[in-house]
């Protein structure tokens, strides 16, 4: 569980960020980071900035079904874990790994 020790912490480390970028983060809702943040005396950046870039992706069926599972076990949002996993698998270089492609770089 969230608490405002933890937003504002993570906002002075990261003041260029939205709301949608720190409710991401730490895994809680935007109005949360909303409500906090104005109680907080914090101010809050309206967009992102224009560099950067994000698409939609739709998960179906069971994969979205073992995701919500995953998401709740681990108390944040499917979405969140979802973006959480892609990331780490892209930045860690284990696309391969996963796929079991032989496609090594």
């Amino acid at each position: 569980m969230t608490n405002k020790h933890e937003l504002v912490a993570l906002h002075l480390a990261n003041p260029a960020w939205t709301a949608r970028q720190l409710s991401d983060a730490l895994g809680c809702l935007p109005a949360y980071v909303y409500v906090t943040a104005r109680r907080n005396g914090l101010t809050l950046p309206l967009h992102k900035p224009r560099h950067e870039r994000k698409f939609g992706l739709f998960v179906y069926g069971d994969v979205i079904d073992i995701l919500r599972v995953e998401a709740e076990a681990r108390s944040t949002r499917p979405s969140y874990l979802a973006r959480l996993l892609l990331q780490r698998v892209l930045e860690d270089g284990l696309v391969s790994a996963v796929l079991d492609d032989g496609d090594d770089k």
